[in-house]
């Protein structure tokens, strides 16, 4: 999974679960770069799974900047979503961290892993 963006290693952990995930990040075409809009401004990802839908924020290692925005900036947003039945809200964190080696020690090889942090209405009070 070299040089996969957080969103791409996102979908490929979601659909590894069984999930059907869909992105919903869209790239506004604007003069000179152009940015990028999540839905309701908070979610890149949807995935329908077994208890309902999912709203899924990706990124790489700005975890603290994301949860911030899910839980101070688009505060209402996301309560909104969250009061909505049958859904839920999580922020997928990317990192590369050392890979144990088969003595059980960390050697020099590195892997992706997810920091996964579930926001609920508790949070957002």
């Amino acid at each position: 999974m070299v040089g996969l963006s957080p969103t791409q290693r996102t979908l490929f952990l979601l659909k590894g679960e069984g999930y059907k995930p869909w992105v919903v990040e869209r790239f506004i075409q604007s003069k000179p770069f152009g940015k990028r809009i999540d839905l309701f401004h908070i979610i890149d990802i949807i995935a329908l799974t077994p208890n309902g839908v999912m709203g899924v924020q990706s990124c790489g290692q700005a975890f603290s900047e994301h949860m911030r925005t899910l839980t101070e900036t688009h505060k209402e947003e996301s309560r909104a979503w969250l009061e909505t039945p049958g859904t839920s809200l999580f922020l997928y964190g990317w990192r590369k961290l050392k890979v144990k080696n088969l003595d059980g020690k960390y050697g020099k090889r590195t892997g992706w892993a997810p920091r996964i942090q579930e926001i609920t209405l508790e949070e957002l009070t």
